[in-house]
């Protein structure tokens, strides 16, 4: 009678063990966006389903300075001071 016992205490962990995970690929989920720069601000719609933690910038091909003026839990605005292209990682 303990084998079906211990069944259920690993479909239960097992169980567990996705929800933990699921959980954790949500929180520490990250996304990289190729955005066109303009002078003045830019929004970029990202797919987190929550107000990012944070934002760099991966790659920059201008002389610009980039800052974040706003955010939320489906878009991210930057502001640039000089036009050229960027990829930026959400997470």
């Amino acid at each position: 009678m303990s084998k079906p016992v211990r069944a259920v205490r690993d479909d239960a962990t097992a169980v567990s063990q996705a929800s933990r995970e699921q959980a954790l690929s949500t929180r520490d989920r990250t996304e990289r966006h190729a955005v066109t720069l303009a002078v003045g601000s830019r929004t970029v719609s990202h797919g987190l389903g929550r107000i990012p933690t944070g934002w760099r910038v991966i790659d920059i091909d201008a002389a610009a300075t980039i800052y974040r003026s706003a955010w939320t839990d489906k878009t991210l605005t930057l502001v640039s001071d000089a036009a050229g292209g960027a990829v930026v990682e959400v997470f």
